[in-house]
């Protein structure tokens, strides 16, 4: 009976809350016209509720309404449809449209125009090089634009018809003519390094290719953010970038020259870079700017772990800091010259500098790390904070595994001094370095997580000279690693063999004529060597040292030595100085036009001349009877004219080098056949050894410290020529210039 009573009650309650229901769904009719039954219900005039009737019933989130706006995935303007009385889950994105974007999200931009609107990029140029294009404004791509400067690569990189023209580049005798500076790496197959004068090298994994970057200035330091954005600075405040397609130059500070000696960044529009007096400029991803400085020391490195940590060092101890506000000095406690930073954040940073100086910071101040020795530390890197490698002098290699310092070891032989570094990751570091003579490859060792490797050519000849009849005749010879080399280009490959202990000089008149001077102290067994066609063979001829060779024919030569001798085709013979007397110096140089027009330079104890005089400079003319003398510095002593060349017999060239306080000083003389004069061309760092030339309006003077050129008008710079020790230079009658020196032979094609 309970459970009938509570069953009847709770039936009651029931029919309560029904009625009240629909006393309020017919309240709410009135008032909105909406049914709370959704379509299932009537209409007040009788019409069923339907999806598609153009009103919202319960239950319906739309119902016709038109499309609502809305951000699609790939962030363009879309729409979100209402289908069967229900909005879209997904944003539906638009048509594409030319616009520089991917409006319909199928990851394309502007597909189904020519081109992507506002595209700047890579492209491939009609003649089959890497160009950079744009698109237009009427959508299509603008024609891919070639390099302005050749890559030394055997293709004709700017569309011009000729290939590897007005570059520097190495021969196939010597693939790998550089001293490396400056590495940095984007990947394990792509290496950059700085190899003197705007000059640059670059490793693809396979091999290296030379590039230049349009100046003259050496970059002295790089580094970038990817493959496609790569920045170097250097002497004169010269700034350089790599785009992806060709390096270009600028000097971002006007009216002044000073040094840029850092760069470093957190990414492409965050790039600072350092130098002379405190010097710090920035790169925002679109100009550069100057910074103001902490300090007026000379800054030589920075880096940077983010937009808001970069640290610079520089001379007697300097560090700042920058902060993502300011630059900070950081007071360091050291008064040596710092060489490198590295920063893994605000407080884990590291410094190396003069005298074994490795500290750490921790976020409140500088540590030093106790080290053997006062072998200055140069260079830093760093692949995660306990995987760090430090480099210096004498072979020191130095790694932090994030609890200890331990020394590495160089590979056998490589007795090198280790001055830079670049990685990509921790089992990909390298190390660049210059070494003795002949060490095989270390002046490139790579780390692949096990051992350091030596990874570089040998540098298996130091040439001496070099010289030739035509483009397919060109002779070479220097020391190689088990005494005299020659070698011989026939313009397609080089032939090497050994001769002599040491030859320093080197003529040829045609393909089965030529000579070799092999001075009696290098030991030699011979001092002049023949070749006929098919043999080398010794020549005698009086004694004196033959260094330096010109001739008109096989049966007129003459050679350079303590005097001069001649050979008529059959025999050497001593041809008497001025005035009948001896020369009483040593020639160093020879050049002439014919067999009554030759000319010789060179330093002695002129005594015939200038009375109480020795190791003074002097230039003497033939005329085909007798020797005079035709220029003459009486001051400084210890000088000499080192080489001579003319384009006529009014039109001579002479290098005149000083020695002075153990330094060299160069001077270019000029002479018209009557008298000569010093040129007012700026040698200093040049370091001018050899000269030569094609025309009178094509002259080139050359020397460790970069090259010069004269077109008839004025001297300029040479962008682009990579450092060699003591080159010699020899010009073909096409235009194309071979210059040789150690470590290698680079060729230049007019």
């Amino acid at each position: 009976m309970d459970r009938l009573l509570r069953m009847t009650a709770g039936a009651g309650r029931v029919r309560r809350f029904l009625a009240v229901t629909a006393a309020l769904a017919a309240c709410i009719r009135c008032s909105t016209g909406r049914h709370l039954g959704g379509d299932a219900e009537e209409h007040d005039d009788g019409s069923p509720a339907v999806c598609g009737n153009g009103v919202v019933d319960d239950g319906e989130e739309c119902d016709g309404e038109p499309p609502s706006p809305c951000t699609t995935a790939c962030g363009s303007a879309g729409q979100r449809r209402c289908r069967d009385c229900r909005w879209d889950v997904e944003c539906s994105p638009p048509d594409e449209i030319w616009n520089g974007t991917d409006d319909d999200c199928d990851t394309v931009c502007d597909d189904g125009f020519g081109c992507c609107a506002e595209w700047v990029g890579t492209c491939a140029t009609d003649c089959g090089s890497t160009g950079r294009g744009e698109c237009s404004d009427s959508c299509v791509q603008v024609s891919c634009v070639p390099p302005r400067l050749e890559i030394c690569n055997g293709a004709d990189d700017d569309c011009d018809g000729r290939v590897d023209e007005e570059v520097w580049c190495p021969d196939a005798e010597s693939p790998f003519p550089w001293f490396l500076a400056t590495p940095w790496a984007s990947a394990r197959d792509d290496l950059w390094a700085s190899v003197g004068h705007g000059a640059l090298a670059r490793w693809d994994g396979e091999r290296w290719t030379a590039y230049c970057a349009d100046t003259a200035e050496s970059l002295l330091d790089l580094w970038g953010s990817g493959v496609d954005d790569v920045w170097g600075v250097g002497s004169g405040g010269t700034i350089a970038h790599w785009d992806g397609v060709e390096w270009r130059s600028s000097v971002v500070l006007r009216g002044t020259n000073t040094d840029l000696h850092g760069v470093g960044g957190g990414g492409r529009a965050d790039v600072w870079a350092v130098g002379e007096g405190g010097t710090i400029l920035h790169w925002d991803g679109t100009r550069w700017g100057i910074t103001p400085s902490a300090t007026t020391a000379n800054l030589r490195a920075v880096r940077a772990s983010g937009a808001r940590d970069a640290w610079a060092v520089g001379a007697t101890g300097a560090v700042v800091h920058w902060d993502g506000e300011a630059w900070r000095a950081v007071s360091s406690g050291f008064a040596t010259d710092l060489y490198d930073v590295l920063s893994f954040g605000p407080s884990d940073a590291w410094i190396v500098g003069a005298e074994a100086l490795l500290a750490h910071w921790d976020g409140s101040g500088w540590s030093r790390i106790a080290l053997d020795g006062t072998v200055p530390l140069r260079a830093l890197f760093g692949a995660s904070s306990d995987d760090v490698w430090v480099v210096g002098y004498g072979t020191t290699l130095l790694h932090w595994d994030g609890a200890s310092w331990q020394e590495a070891t160089a590979p056998s032989g490589c007795d090198a001094w280790y001055f830079d570094l670049a990685g990509t990751a921790a089992d990909d570091v390298w190390a660049v370095g210059s070494p003795d003579f002949f060490d095989p490859g270390c002046r490139l060792l790579n780390w692949d997580g096990s051992a350091w490797l030596a990874v570089a050519p040998p540098l298996s000849v130091m040439f001496e000279d070099v010289s030739g009849s035509a483009d397919d005749d060109i002779w070479a010879v220097g020391l190689g690693e088990t005494g005299g080399v020659v070698v011989h280009g026939d313009g397609v490959a080089w032939d090497r063999r050994g001769l002599g202990s040491w030859p320093r000089g080197v003529w040829a008149s045609a393909s089965g004529d030529a000579w070799v001077a092999d001075p009696p102290d290098s030991g030699s067994s011979s001092d002049l060597w023949h070749w006929d066609g098919s043999t080398w063979r010794p020549v005698d001829h009086p004694a004196g040292s033959p260094v330096a060779f010109w001739g008109s024919s096989p049966s007129d030569v003459w050679v350079a030595a303590y005097g001069i001798q001649h050979w008529d085709g059959i025999a050497w013979t001593v041809v008497p100085g001025p005035y009948g007397l001896s020369f009483s110096g040593f020639l160093q140089s020879v050049w002439g036009f014919a067999p009554d027009d030759v000319w010789v330079g060179g330093s002695g104890e002129w005594v015939e001349f200038c009375g109480d005089c020795w190791n003074v400079p002097g230039i003497f003319h033939w005329d085909g009877l007798a020797w005079s003398q035709a220029w003459g510095d009486w001051w400084p002593r210890d000088s000499s004219v080192v080489d001579i060349w003319g384009a006529s017999s009014d039109d001579v060239w002479a290098i005149k080098r000083d020695v002075l306080d153990e330094a060299w000083a160069s001077t270019l003389l000029h002479g018209n056949g009557s008298e000569w004069w010093p040129d007012d061309v700026e040698l200093g760092e040049i370091h001018a050894s050899a000269l030569g030339g094609a025309s009178p309006d094509d002259v080139w003077v050359v020397g460790g410290g970069g090259a010069v050129h004269w077109d008839g008008v004025t001297w300029s710079r040479a962008a682009c020529f990579p450092g060699l020790y003591e080159p010699k230079l020899w010009t073909a009658p096409s235009g194309d210039v071979w210059v040789a020196g150690w470590p290698g032979i680079l060729h230049r094609r007019p």
